[in-house]
């Protein structure tokens, strides 16, 4: 099974769906998710990605603002409206 292509986005209210998370080509890769946890879960995987290249020797110090851009979209919580695309 393939895996789903990021980036991926947090959803209150997309599909007829609540707290969902799709992936880039908007695929469902879950729904009814903790709201607070949702955007988390969203960025997995640039945290992944940026956990890979720490494990692959790249400096701490080359990381620090992925990481604190990644924090940044966390907090943002991206929430989305319903509208004329939902389906």
């Amino acid at each position: 099974m393939d895996t789903s292509p990021g980036p991926w986005a947090f959803h209150t209210h997309v599909y007829g769906l609540a707290n969902v998370l799709l992936d880039r080509d908007g695929r469902v890769i879950g729904c009814h998710l903790p709201k607070g946890n949702g955007a988390l879960i969203a960025k997995a995987p640039a945290m992944a990605d940026l956990l890979c290249d720490l494990l692959a020797g790249v400096p701490a110090d080359q990381l620090r603002a992925r990481a604190a851009a990644i924090l940044r979209q966390i907090e943002r919580r991206r929430v989305r409206e319903p509208g004329a695309d939902d389906a």
